[in-house]
């Protein structure tokens, strides 16, 4: 799990790109937004990205399509008679391969999403 999965920030904006620091909590996101002298802003909560899934299914039939192109109609059913357990097994075993090999070269999403999105208004302070 990356440090800052699930922790909070604050935003002037709801848009795609929020940078800032992490907070354990969205009360902690809030205070830090109100000592920056905000009045208006968005707290949301960090989501990690996973690892992309690898879809057996298409790579069989990718897989297939290549092998027709290379060798004609001779080709026509390869690997049409793979069953579903058998794809199961596969896509287990790939996406365990690529999770080992993506870690093994830091290769990890280290990004993410802002869910949980809200807004915060507080009156504007009276001017003396």
């Amino acid at each position: 799990m990356h440090k800052q999965d699930g922790k909070w920030l604050f935003n002037e904006t709801d848009g795609e790109l929020w940078c800032g620091d992490f907070y354990d909590t969205k009360e902690e996101a809030i205070a830090a937004a109100r000592r920056d002298g905000l009045s208006e802003f968005y707290v949301g909560q960090f989501k990690l990205t996973e690892l992309p899934h690898i879809d057996a299914e298409r790579l069989i039939d990718d897989l297939a399509d290549q092998v027709f192109d290379e060798a004609g109609e001779v080709a026509e059913n390869y690997l049409d008679d793979v069953t579903e357990e058998q794809i199961k097994e596969l896509e287990q075993k790939l996406n365990a391969v690529f999770a080992e090999w993506s870690s093994a070269h830091c290769l990890d999403p280290d990004f993410g999403t802002i869910v949980r999105i809200e807004t915060v208004k507080y009156p504007e302070p009276e001017e003396a």
